[in-house]
């Protein structure tokens, strides 16, 4: 038999080995599936402190003449008309200029959406961040939904410290990497502002956090069905992202867990499709958009959809000089070498997170028509961001001992940390503003690095050999975790020894 006749049944031979491989880890408990008080307090502790830090970021403005802009007031628009009338057309919320509450720029609020074929007027965006802010907005106006923001950034945090200590169980490495990742000026920023991506964030790891329990049950069941089901809420573009956490509950929970799950999503996705067809006529409120006015849902997504033009966002989301992740958080070059490691390690932590990073990333470079615009930095990554955590603190893990790494690691931690309180004084001082020029920054280590990163706006012979640079570097990263040896598991606490994998479990291949 030829080669070429071999290969189809070398082909399904090989997918129904990985497929064993991934249903295997996926049934694996993680190193530390169980959490301890101590890691609780602690992480509560950090999430704190982070909930007061992120309070520096309220008072920052948007633009020069405004504190809110791009999608910001279309968003609190909802919340007053919800307070005020008790529905979502905003008609009469803009005859009245209900938006100089929190508006206060010169001009007129302008119009995101057409009227829909009754006469209404909605804002084209899910409703679920109108509906979080609410109860915070009615309190405190603009700045009690922004501070209100800030403490779930602070819980973010937490979770975070919890999600990195049940994937490695290496406590000291999950606070430090939840404190870099949590200060960097991404999450920072987008604490307190009135979009999403901060809330969605929180979720997205509350999530990966309940799928890496010993065996989840009926409680991780219901908690992840509201969890997936508050992510629809919030956005439509996270309907990706939320399959990609489903998909390897469905593996990891228990049977009975595992039916109820669905039981409880099904209802929830049928609600959701009824209640946005009947209100905006499709499955997306992006249908009344000014510029997708009479488009149906296919053709919406058609629209956003679009492949090769797209194909240099896989390093501009990271490596752009103004909106790239990287640019604003240095130390998360520290999680390329933390890559290689966890995928040596047996358990389903080194694939849900993959899964779950690479569905946001695709729906970033692929759907998103732009990941440059009147926003923060970062935004299209913010909610994927927290995980990242993991594959960093797996890094911080192996500084012992190696003083280049130490040194490397303090020095990008110190970077990201320092972006952030220079930003957040220049943005006080109204040197720059978040959603126009931060990459103005005038701190100069930041300046400093200006050019030696590509900006993707125009490509040019420079573009090309910086980004081929950066890749280097990042694959070099990526070489420096293959090389190092995998840290025998810390020391459990006496209430989790029973629920520790072996040293051998976690540093065989498979």
């Amino acid at each position: 038999m030829s080669a070429w006749a071999r290969l189809p049944g070398r082909y399904w031979a090989a997918l129904g080995h990985g497929w064993r491989v991934l249903d295997r880890d996926l049934r694996l408990p993680p190193p530390a599936a169980a959490t301890s008080r101590r890691v609780v307090v602690a992480a509560l502790l950090l999430g704190l402190l982070a909930a007061v830090f992120n309070q520096l970021a309220v008072p920052l403005r948007a633009s020069h003449s405004a504190r809110v802009t791009a999608d910001e007031p279309f968003y609190l628009l909802t919340t007053v008309s919800l307070l005020a009338d008790g529905d979502l057309d905003l008609t009469n919320d803009y005859a009245l200029q209900r938006y100089r509450a929190y508006f206060d720029h010169p001009q007129d609020l302008w119009h995101q959406s057409v009227p829909t074929t009754d006469g209404r007027l909605l804002s084209p965006h899910n409703l679920g961040t109108s509906l979080l802010v609410l109860p915070a907005y009615a309190l405190g106006g603009l700045d009690g939904a922004k501070r209100f923001l800030a403490v779930l950034g602070g819980a973010t945090v937490a979770f975070m410290v919890l999600l990195a200590y049940r994937a490695i169980g290496h406590l000291p490495a999950a606070l430090a990497a939840a404190t870099l990742v949590g200060g960097s000026a991404p999450l920072f920023i987008y604490s307190a502002q009135i979009y999403p991506e901060g809330a969605s964030a929180l979720l997205v790891t509350a999530c990966a956090w309940l799928l890496l329990g010993r065996q989840p049950g009926p409680r991780s069941a219901v908690l992840l069905a509201l969890g997936l089901s508050g992510l629809a809420w919030l956005g439509a573009k996270y309907a990706l992202v939320g399959s990609a956490i489903a998909l390897p509950g469905l593996v990891r929970l228990r049977p009975g867990a595992r039916l109820l799950l669905v039981a409880l999503l099904v209802p929830s996705a049928a609600a959701y499709a009824w209640f946005h067809l009947a209100t905006y006529g499709g499955l997306t409120p992006y249908i009344v958009n000014r510029l997708y006015a009479g488009s149906t849902t296919v053709e919406l997504i058609g629209a956003h959809l679009e492949l090769w033009n797209r194909l240099s966002r896989l390093a501009g989301l990271w490596i752009d000089g103004e909106f790239g992740l990287v640019r604003w958080a240095p130390i998360l070059l520290l999680a390329l070498p933390g890559v290689p490691l966890l995928a040596r390690r047996p358990g389903p932590v080194r694939w849900v997170l993959p899964l779950v990073i690479g569905a946001q990333v695709l729906v970033a470079v692929f759907f998103s028509i732009t990941m440059r615009g009147w926003w923060f930095p970062g935004r299209m990554l913010i909610a994927v961001l927290p995980l990242l955590a993991v594959p960093l603190a797996v890094t911080l893990v192996q500084v012992r001992g190696r003083p280049l790494l130490a040194g490397l690691a303090a020095f990008l931690g110190i970077a990201t940390l320092g972006i952030s309180l220079a930003l957040r004084e220049a943005v006080a001082a109204e040197r720059v503003v978040l959603a126009v020029d931060p990459f103005a920054l005038p701190w100069p280590p930041f300046q400093a690095v200006a050019a030696l990163v590509p900006v993707y706006t125009t490509y040019q012979t420079s573009t090309w050999l910086l980004t081929a640079g950066w890749v280097l570097v990042m694959g070099a990263l990526v070489a420096v975790g293959r090389r190092l040896q995998a840290s025998p598991p810390p020391a459990a606490a006496p209430e989790d020894v029973a629920l520790e994998p072996s040293s051998r479990q976690l540093r065989e291949a498979p």
